[in-house]
């Protein structure tokens, strides 16, 4: 018979049945999107940036790419007054910035690579590194 099969001390007994615990799917890395796709998906959203080699207190750099090629921005600075620039996409990859008065450059744009919500620009291919900068949905700093 099976119970001569069990150990002496459990013979007789009945032991609840135990809690099945499935363990939650690995997560998936975020997507890498880059050149114009992560464009594509700057657009209408707002970029906040912190520059990491500054202090904790001071507050993020904002930038808004409005769909119709303007962009509104504020820098991180306390009184900072929110200016209007105008932006373009140049050879499908480049995020190209063109500040007030300014006079249009080829310094003027970067790549962007998108990863979650975390944003890296890059210059001549090489990342920027004393900037933290994240992607916000929409425009919620209301610029």
């Amino acid at each position: 018979m099976l119970i001569a099969l069990l150990p002496t001390g459990a013979q007789g007994a009945v032991d609840p049945p135990g809690e099945i615990v499935i363990a939650p799917p690995a997560e998936a890395p975020p997507l890498r999107i880059v050149g114009g796709e992560a464009i594509d998906r700057l657009i209408g959203n707002t970029l906040v940036a912190t520059q990491t080699n500054l202090g904790s207190d001071q507050p993020p750099a904002l930038l808004y790419l409005r769909p119709d090629g303007t962009a509104v921005g504020r820098e991180g600075r306390q009184g900072a007054k929110a200016e209007q620039a105008k932006w373009w996409i140049e050879d499908e990859t480049l995020l190209c910035i063109l500040p007030p008065g300014g006079k249009r450059t080829r310094n003027d744009c970067v790549g962007i690579v998108i990863e979650g919500d975390r944003i890296q620009l890059l210059e001549n291919g090489r990342p920027l590194e004393q900037l933290d900068m994240r992607l916000e949905p929409g425009n919620p700093y209301e610029l």
